[in-house]
């Protein structure tokens, strides 16, 4: 699978606005820049996010398999950006004035369950996905 058609299902649009807004940056050049493997970030940013549609949840999670795991409730990171991604939230999403961070911590919780989801969802390697890049 290249680019084209990768997406992340979100519980809610809170979710999609902080990784849109701010997470997929912190992937690629922030927090995890220098994680490995060294192109972990290639997919999860040219995923588009969509918020679910199904009561159930059944259609959240990535429609690929992350080759590594984040975890976006990280107390430094929040430290760092956490009063951005809250206002992100509160200026983007109707009726969110009243967003807090404890509302943000427990999404930023669940997004990351949300992306454990997506494991096993092909097998494609990052070095396959990097040479599809170029």
């Amino acid at each position: 699978m290249g680019c084209e058609g990768l997406k992340i299902v979100w519980r809610n649009l809170a979710q999609a606005v902080l990784y849109e807004q701010e997470l997929k940056g912190q992937i690629s050049d922030g927090n995890w820049e220098n994680a490995s493997p060294e192109h972990h970030w290639h997919r999860m940013c040219d995923a588009q996010s969509e918020v679910s549609t199904m009561e159930d949840g059944s259609d959240l999670g990535p429609n690929f398999s992350p080759v590594r795991r984040y975890n976006f409730a990280d107390k430094e990171l929040l430290e760092v950006v956490g009063d951005r991604m809250l206002e992100y939230v509160r200026c983007t999403v109707p009726g969110a004035a009243e967003y807090t961070a404890d509302d943000m911590r427990k999404d930023l919780r669940d997004m990351k369950k949300i992306m454990r989801m997506g494991e096993g969802a092909e097998t494609c390697s990052a070095r396959i996905y990097a040479c599809e890049r170029r």
